[in-house]
């Protein structure tokens, strides 16, 4: 990128340094973003690629459908729907690249694939498979 912080953010995820992102900074941490429009269908584009297979739908509370859709259409694991005061941490495993989703917060998170919609809730993690 021009600015070189998507550089510098990957390379301190690579180091297994914490990286944090709220709303827009979690949509862009996954492989493919969400770029809201004013009204309308959301566009995509790259993320940094820290969370592979998934789309965050941040401020989510069941009511953006057509951003989930728009989302399930690029995602190939799911759609993560994290809505206000609440978060997924997501770890990586360096040995076996398993990734390990945990929500946490006051409110459950939502986790969208084609076939089912399901609950991540606080403090119980989920390994997708």
């Amino acid at each position: 990128d021009a600015t070189g912080v998507g550089d510098s953010v990957r390379a301190r995820f690579a180091a297994r340094i914490p990286v944090m992102g709220a709303s827009a900074g979690a949509m862009v941490a996954c492989t493919t973003t969400l770029l809201p429009q004013w009204r309308g269908v959301p566009n995509t584009g790259p993320g940094l690629g820290l969370v592979p297979g998934y789309v965050v739908v941040p401020h989510f509370d069941g009511a953006r459908s057509v951003w989930v859709k728009t989302a399930l259409a690029v995602a190939e694991q799911g759609v993560l729907g994290v809505p206000e005061c609440s978060g997924v941490m997501i770890d990586i495993d360096e040995h076996s690249a398993v990734m390990r989703l945990t929500a946490v917060g006051v409110a459950a998170s939502t986790l969208v694939t084609p076939t089912e919609r399901s609950e991540l809730v606080a403090g119980v993690g989920f390994e997708p498979t």
